[in-house]
């Protein structure tokens, strides 16, 4: 399996949250265009290792700031990633922060990411 670890503030990390990404251009400023960067890697990753290779990724639940990454924001980014790959033909698996699987978990089971693997 490949895991792609776009959490705690690492490459993904930093074009998703407002925190950190203050970019102008197709990759800052709403939250598609934050999103769009760790769309992409997993996307090409995805291309390279086949649809039938395990892949995952681990994004932050929240930043705990209230500039950075909300909640709501790792949920959308969450269901957006399974979306556009489930769309595709592939599976997809997504892992939030050790500090945030509770509520994470909360929201699959309250429906916001059903059928989804944390």
């Amino acid at each position: 399996m490949v895991e792609l670890h776009g959490a705690h503030g690492y490459l993904i990390t930093e074009f998703f949250s407002r925190h950190a990404n203050k970019r102008t251009d197709a990759y800052g400023g709403s939250l598609y265009k934050r999103m769009k960067f760790g769309l992409e890697v997993i996307e090409a990753v995805r291309n390279q290792v086949g649809k039938d290779y395990p892949l995952g990724i681990r994004i932050s639940g929240t930043d705990y700031d209230e500039k950075g990454i909300t909640l709501d924001e790792s949920i959308a980014f969450a269901k957006e990633l399974a979306n556009e790959l489930q769309e595709r033909g592939y599976e997809v698996y997504v892992a939030g922060d050790c500090v945030e699987i509770g509520t994470i978990y909360e929201a699959i089971h309250a429906g916001h990411l059903t059928g989804r693997q944390i």
